[in-house]
């Protein structure tokens, strides 16, 4: 949340669920991107061991960046290589 008034609150603030639609013309993108954020790094995990903080950006996975990649491409990436134990 932005705002220039220091008395705001997010009570004052409306920030319930939006409905935009969006056209676009051929070739163009959406203009926004969709990023892996963590959430609920559970206490004592692997991924707390790391270093992993709720909040936390998952820039790439093993090397390769993930910015551009589908949630489901991600989690597939994330649980290859888990599974190789690495």
């Amino acid at each position: 949340v932005i705002t220039e008034d220091p008395g705001d609150t997010y009570q004052d603030l409306d920030l319930g669920p939006r409905l935009c639609q969006i056209s676009r013309l051929e070739g163009q993108t959406f203009g926004f991107s969709l990023l892996h954020v963590l959430r609920d790094v559970d206490m004592g995990s692997p991924a707390e061991g790391a270093g992993m903080e709720d909040g936390d950006l998952l820039l790439a996975v093993n090397g390769e960046p993930v910015e551009s990649m589908e949630h489901e491409d991600v989690v597939q990436r994330i649980r290859e290589r888990w599974c190789k134990g690495l």
